[in-house]
């Protein structure tokens, strides 16, 4: 599977780096071209189930077990580091479908391996989770780093993928001929008990210095900017004094609504509607000029009311019995 190599810098300073380079270059120039990076990459995630397998076998047979682990975490080493060596050797990468795929796989063969870790009856089971969130943490913080810097780290203090297999592989072993070790005046401590918590440490303050360094590194890249317009848009605001003016405010009229233009045409219970729409008109005038309201706009609104307006069916078609002329 290839890496996203075009989109971002590879970074291995692991003990084994350049060893491991020269022998992977030298094993993808000799690979059949039958064989695909995408068949490397399904290689990979069948050995991280075989290696789970593997391990829930201990309780029955330690040396079988421990055989089978080696052999699957070999297939492991193989596949998941060949696959984007051969894409770049053949020159068919394809960034974003390898990085995206490949690291689905490693999530995926993590959650394989401590589940049988767990099975094993080497490990404690909440050991085992707790070192599996652990290793997803510094997953996730790593891969958000990869699309934020641009730089994909494959090491954390000299540790890769390919120690921490050897490591998986010589406990394995020493697993096989005992599960108990005694360290300083502890005795009977299960080794891979001492080694999850070596190893919880360890990703815990590789999470902790990464997400501090690449925050204070992005946080200098992209330092705060005054924008002037801005500043003087606000500093304007600040300073508006005076009347609205339809320059400065738009008003909007409030939503049509069904239900309110019905409201709008029942009169209220015990006035008839030319006492209604003069009071209204008596409300919203100066009070000296509602008290001498003359008679003739009484009379115009009491034929508004007859004939209907906008607001006002006409009394006719409410069923309302229409007032007399005074």
């Amino acid at each position: 599977m290839s890496n996203g190599s075009n989109l971002h810098i590879r970074t291995n300073r692991s003990i084994l780096a350049g060893v491991e380079r020269r022998a992977l270059l030298w094993m993808a120039c000799r690979l059949p071209s039958a064989v695909t990076s995408d068949h490397l990459s399904a290689l990979s995630l069948f050995s991280s189930a075989c290696i789970g397998l593997a391990f829930a076998m201990f309780p029955w047979d330690g040396r079988v077990a421990a055989a089978a682990v080696v052999g699957a975490l070999f297939a492991n080493w193989f596949g998941d580091s060949l696959d984007g060596t051969v894409a770049r050797v053949r020159g068919v990468e394809r960034p974003r479908y390898g990085y995206y795929v490949d690291h689905v796989i490693d999530i995926a063969g993590a959650a394989f391996i401590f589940a049988g870790l767990a099975c094993s009856g080497l490990m404690s089971p909440l050991l085992a989770v707790v070192l599996l969130a652990a290793y997803l943490l510094v997953s996730a913080e790593t891969y958000l780093a990869t699309h934020a810097t641009g730089v994909f780290w494959l090491s954390r203090f000299g540790v890769g993928p390919t120690e921490l297999r050897l490591v998986l592989a010589a406990g394995a072993i020493k697993a096989a001929g005992g599960t108990m070790v005694g360290i300083g005046g502890l005795a009977n401590v299960r080794l891979f008990d001492v080694g999850a918590v070596v190893a919880i440490g360890g990703l815990a303050a590789a999470f902790v210095v990464s997400a501090i360094g690449n925050t204070r590194a992005l946080y200098l890249a992209e330092p705060l900017e005054r924008d002037p317009h801005r500043e003087n848009l606000t500093r304007d605001q600040d300073n508006f004094s005076g009347p609205l003016t339809p320059s400065r405010c738009t008003a909007m009229p409030a939503a049509s609504n069904p239900l309110r233009r019905v409201a709008a045409r029942r009169p209220a219970e015990g006035v008839s509607p030319c006492t209604q729409i003069v009071s209204a008109v008596t409300g919203t005038g100066v009070p000296s000029v509602a008290i001498t309201i003359p008679s003739t706009i009484i009379r115009t609104t009491r034929d508004t009311t007859a004939a209907g307006s906008l607001m006002t069916a006409p009394a006719i078609e409410r069923g309302a019995r229409v007032p007399s002329r005074w």
